[in-house]
């Protein structure tokens, strides 16, 4: 399934970074928080967004908010292993991978400004994380009621076939 996504990245960057953290499939039981208490889940650990400290991942699950939005962003250490709220849990593996924080280290961001129909707008060319967030703060500063953000302009095709 990942495979199936990945074809439709091209950034070089991008593709090396996701094939750098993929892990083996590896089952995971979550706390399902909207159950019954004790219910759980098992879900697959697919990617792991800091090898190092193993502190996020991304993980594949059926059930819960699957099979609607089967790919999630889980905690793999800590007391509380649950499998979250809704809003990290997403339709495709890349739409998981761009919402955590893995991709912040590579230099794919830019500030957008959105118009006034909320289209983003892009204000600077690619960059860091940290320096665009910067870049943010100092231009609220001469317009305190834009609406800037900080977004990734690769393109993939996120639909599931």
């Amino acid at each position: 399934m990942i495979n199936r996504e990945l074809e439709h990245l091209s950034d070089p960057r991008v593709l090396a970074h996701i094939r750098r953290l993929l892990v083996e499939p590896k089952p995971i039981l979550r706390d399902w928080d909207y159950g019954p208490p004790g219910q759980q889940y098992p879900c697959w650990v697919v990617l792991d967004d800091d090898p190092a400290n193993s502190a996020t991942g991304v993980a594949y699950c059926e059930y819960g908010f699957g099979p609607e939005r089967p790919w999630g962003l889980v905690g793999l250490s800590g007391d509380h292993m649950s499998m979250g709220q809704d809003s990290g849990w997403f339709r495709t593996f890349l739409d998981a991978y761009f919402d955590s924080f893995a991709p912040t280290v590579l230099p794919i961001w830019r500030v957008v400004k959105d118009d006034p129909q909320g289209n983003p707008i892009p204000l600077t060319g690619e960059g860091g994380w940290d320096e665009r967030w910067k870049e943010v703060k100092e231009l609220k500063k001469t317009d305190p009621n834009a609406r800037l953000s900080v977004h990734h302009c690769i393109a993939y095709r996120n639909e599931i076939k």
